[in-house]
């Protein structure tokens, strides 16, 4: 199946994003709508951001023990948690 983007008023965004695998599951900390955007977990625990225009794994940020991340609303930002084992 496939997620269909809307925006908060109900118009649809033109995109869709796969519902495989990488959306059983999670938790609502683990994707995050923003503009016309959403950014979730990908099956490899990567942050991926899909619009209109695609998919793309985010660079630079670490997907081993990621725990929790969150955009800011322009989208210039991104803060993240790690889980660390003692």
């Amino acid at each position: 199946g496939k997620f269909t983007a809307y925006d908060f008023q109900g118009k649809p965004l033109g995109f869709t994003v796969d519902a495989g695998p990488q959306f059983v599951g999670r938790s609502p900390d683990e994707t995050q709508v923003v503009n016309d955007a959403i950014y979730y977990r990908g099956e490899d625990q990567t942050i991926i951001r899909a619009d209109a225009q695609g998919s793309r794994k985010l660079d630079g940020i670490p997907a081993e023990n990621l725990s929790v991340f969150k955009v800011s609303p322009d989208e210039q930002l991104i803060a993240w948690t790690m889980t660390c084992s003692r």
